[in-house]
């Protein structure tokens, strides 16, 4: 079967070739599982970044809204009241 020790070597270093090269391919395989997986976690972060974020805009303009008409009928108060008392 093996003429020589060459031909041990030879066969040697095909099952090493073979399992590095099963050993690359499982490394590969969850390497992509694992980049899948974090695409997936930073889209689904983006879209909850983007929710605060709209969340955090409406609350800011209804408080600017408001907070201008308040400030408005508190000057429009006051001025009122200025009036009132000069006279």
């Amino acid at each position: 079967m093996f003429a020589t020790t060459k031909d041990i070597f030879y066969l040697v270093l095909s099952f090493c070739v073979v399992w590095l090269t099963a050993f690359l391919c499982w490394g590969l395989y969850y390497l992509m599982k694992i980049l899948r997986e974090s695409s997936e976690l930073m889209e689904e972060w983006h879209a909850r970044l983007r929710s605060i974020t709209g969340f955090w805009g409406m609350i800011k303009e209804k408080i600017f809204s408001v907070g201008a008409k308040g400030l408005a009928d508190l000057i429009a108060t006051k001025t009122k009241a200025g009036i009132r008392r000069k006279k």
